[in-house]
Formats: C-alpha cells, sequence, structure tokens
C-alpha cells in the first residue's frame, strides 16, 4: 500500500503495510529492547501527595446538589479525617476556564501600588514585570507565577502587589468563572 504525502511543495510516496491481526508474543518471552528504549530516561517519580479524605473536587456528588459529597472507595474502611486543604494544595485552587469559552474577561477593580523598591529605585531600573495570574469566580488572585522582570527586587515586589488586586470575575455563559491571565505590572520611576 502506498500513501502520499505533500510537504510544501514536494510530495513523496511513502509505503506502508496495514496489519490486521497483530502477531502477540506467548506469555513469559521477553519482548526486545532498541537502543532508543534503553537510552531513554526514566520518568521522574511524581512528587508525594497528601491524601485529603475530605470533601474536595474530587468527590462525588449526586445528582441533587443538597447532598453530601462522598469521596469515591470506601469510605467506611477508614476513620473519617477532617482534616482541611492546606494553601498550595492542588485542590484548593479552582480549575480556571479555557480562554476561548470566556464570554468577557476579568477587569481590575480594585489595584495596588507597592512603594517602589529602594534597591532597583537606587540603580535607577525600572520596567515590566510579566506575570501569569489565577482569579477564581469572585475576581480574587489565588496564584501568581512570575514569567519575567527586569530585576528580582522588582519581581518580588510585583507578585506581593498582584496577589492584593481585586478583579470582576471573567464570565462564561453567563456565570463568573475562574480564568488564567497574564498580566503585566510597570514600576516607572518619578522624575
Amino acid at each position: 500500500m502506498g500513501l502520499i504525502l505533500f510537504l510544501g511543495s514536494q510530495s513523496r510516496v511513502v509505503d506502508f503495510e496495514v496489519l490486521e491481526q497483530p502477531i502477540v508474543a506467548p506469555a513469559g518471552v521477553p519482548r526486545p529492547t532498541t537502543p532508543v528504549e534503553t537510552a531513554r530516561p526514566k520518568p521522574a517519580t511524581p512528587e508525594s501527595k497528601r491524601a485529603v479524605f475530605g470533601r474536595n473536587r474530587k468527590s462525588l456528588v449526586s445528582e441533587s446538589e443538597s447532598a453530601a459529597a462522598i469521596k469515591e472507595g470506601n469510605t467506611l474502611a477508614k476513620a473519617q479525617d477532617d482534616r482541611a486543604l492546606r494553601p498550595g494544595d492542588a485542590e484548593e485552587l479552582p480549575i480556571p476556564v479555557e480562554e476561548y469559552l470566556v464570554s468577557s474577561m476579568p477587569r481590575p477593580l480594585r489595584e495596588f501600588r507597592i512603594p517602589y523598591p529602594p534597591g532597583a529605585k537606587k540603580k535607577g531600573v525600572e520596567g515590566a514585570v510579566v506575570m501569569d495570574i489565577l482569579i477564581d469566580a469572585k475576581g480574587e488572585v489565588r496564584k501568581a507565577d512570575l514569567v519575567e522582570g527586569p530585576l528580582e527586587e522588582l519581581s518580588r515586589a510585583a507578585l506581593e502587589a498582584i496577589l492584593k488586586f481585586k478583579f470582576a470575575p471573567a464570565e462564561a455563559e453567563g456565570r463568573p468563572v475562574a480564568v488564567r491571565i497574564r498580566y503585566v505590572y510597570r514600576f516607572i520611576l518619578e522624575k
């Protein structure tokens, strides 16, 4: 069988074979490894995550909203765990909606001006600090990640300031939703 590949203005015929019923090796026969497979690095072991057995976003919810959520699995085998989520736990942060589903993006309602960092002011450094921020459905900034900044001192100050901002939340289908956006905080020296 052949397949024609079009690569820009060039085309090339590539031969291939379709196997309807692949042959399976009997159990106990080791699969041969290729040099590429042996050179491939082993996947990193995931960080140990703290198990939370209370109510979280992985809980199962019944049809009615008023019913209590119960974690999937045999919850009767363990004593009830009433530990609350800590800030930074993955389940604690809202899941942002994809940008293409958002009908109106968040707008700043309250900004926070942090004092110009003295070290940067003394050096005469100014510029923009670019951050990726997670805004929840209430308009609160829940997480801020630095993308780039002109100076570490300015970057720290901008990350501290952005957490004090308040936004009108993003909306999707007429309801407030969490969203991740890129935000620029500018430092300009007054002359």
